[in-house]
């Protein structure tokens, strides 16, 4: 936080309490420390027993499914109650579906699908089925109610080559009958289970350009529909929903509308979308900002984030084409429930998964509309604050993330800029403003203590 000297005496205590509360975290009802509205989000590992080769939340956003391929176990953790509930036997899982009360997992080593229902606390096996080639790499279904029981699911065979020489993909009755209709290198399903989605291979291309088709259209034709969208993530690994809508997440990119594009926002260098409402964070280094998913994609407010070491760097913390190209194609979990929002990221390496607790973003209040010939068009600047608030550029501490904004007023340690862009307010915290940004502060508040 910048040095002040010139805030009123009032002002200038209220501000100093406003941060010393801010600055700490937040201890809810259940004990458990989060990081509050200008808190710092703070990393830790998850206390697993074994590396974790992917995961998938529930769709209710309680439970995460996390696959041990070397130990041939399944973990169940409680995302409310902060703990594992149920390790489950399972022969080398890897790719996992969470849908209701099951667990589908595929081993690529066996070449076998199993279902485990929850029953209670315990986890039981309730069918296996056989897949025709081994070599499962991924699977797919769609989501929610649409779910019916049916599977696509994708294989490669042996060798570097595989993905786009010894690929299949097969689609799955709900009794366990495969049906090939892909030599494609992946495919997935939309949540609502009506478009299917061949993506080429991350060894030819690390866009991993995506065609779309109409599934039920495609599986009668044996592969031979018409194409309903088409699009190139741009280097961004594969899209995925997890909510019914057109709007598809990418590892730094958001995609939505017919034909599908890319929403012009800034997506840093992570997305992480909500499970149990319309949010997403995106993480910029160290710098999280909330968003609403919708068209616009509105800011909700930005915060700090601390990782643990040796996590500091994004390279370690996204998953860049080694991992597409060995088609590990998990992602960053969020849920939000009693009152705090919970985050999961699976590291690039070493099998680690980092959560953090914080309080939730919460949405902004619609502001009425000014007309262009009103007087008020200009933002209301309160006393004790900037007296001549125009357009500029603002900055980061580390001069990653950059918005052109104007200023409104000081809020606890932070400070409230209104975008020139879309007209949303955002609130940054003072200490991860650049010195140039703090000192232009430091400035206007010299000003309006001058000012009668």
């Amino acid at each position: 936080m910048p040095q002040l000297p010139h805030f009123n005496k009032s002002l200038a205590t209220l501000f100093l309490l406003s941060t010393l509360l801010l600055a700490n975290v937040v201890v809810g009802q259940d004990g458990v420390q989060r990081a509050g509205a200008g808190a710092d989000i703070v990393f830790k590992p998850l206390d697993l027993e074994c590396s974790a080769t992917a995961m998938e939340m529930s769709e209710d956003g309680k439970f995460i499914a996390i696959t041990h391929q070397a130990d041939n176990v399944i973990s169940v953790y409680d995302v409310v109650a902060g703990v594992v509930t149920a390790e489950i036997e399972s022969p080398a899982p890897r790719s996992v579906l969470f849908r209701g009360n099951q667990i589908i997992v595929a081993s690529q080593i066996e070449g076998i699908i199993n279902f485990y229902q929850r029953r209670g606390n315990d986890w039981a096996l309730t069918k296996e089925w056989r897949v025709p080639k081994t070599g499962v790499v991924h699977l797919s279904a769609a989501g929610g109610p649409s779910f019916r029981g049916q599977l696509v699911v994708t294989c490669h065979g042996d060798g570097s080559q595989a993905s786009y020489q010894d690929s299949m993909i097969f689609v799955t009755s709900t009794s366990g009958r495969f049906t090939p209709i892909s030599k494609s290198a992946l495919g997935t399903v939309s949540y609502d289970g009506k478009l299917l989605i061949r993506h080429e291979s991350f060894n030819l291309s690390s866009g991993g350009q995506i065609t779309g088709h109409l599934f039920d259209e495609y599986v009668r034709s044996g592969g031979k529909s018409r194409q309903v969208l088409s699009a190139d993530p741009d280097s961004n690994t594969y899209l995925y929903q997890i909510d019914r809508g057109g709007y598809w997440i990418g590892r730094d990119c958001v995609m939505g509308g017919l034909p599908l594009t890319r929403l012009p926002n800034e997506w840093g260098n992570l997305v992480i979308a909500d499970r149990t409402q319309k949010r997403l964070y995106v993480i910029a280094d160290d710098m999280m900002t909330g968003q609403q998913l919708s068209a616009a994609a509105p800011p909700l407010g930005v915060r700090r984030i601390k990782y643990p070491d040796p996590y500091g760097e994004m390279d370690k913390l996204r998953h860049g084409w080694a991992h597409r190209r060995d088609y590990l194609l998990d992602h960053p979990e969020a849920a939000t429930h009693d009152g705090k929002t919970s985050l999961f990221i699976r590291t690039a390496e070493g099998g680690v998964i980092l959560s953090a607790e914080m309080e939730p973003f919460e949405q902004k209040p619609k502001t009425a509309s000014v007309s262009p010939n009103s007087s008020a068009v200009q933002p209301m600047v309160p006393k004790g604050t900037a007296i001549d608030a125009k357009p500029r550029t603002w900055r980061s501490k580390n001069g990653r993330f950059s918005v052109v904004a104007t200023l409104l007023r000081p809020s606890g340690n932070s400070v409230v800029l209104k975008r020139e862009d879309n007209g949303q307010e955002i609130e940054v915290p003072f200490d991860s403003l650049s010195d140039t940004d703090n000192r232009y502060l430091e400035r206007q508040q010299k000003k309006a203590s001058e000012t009668p």
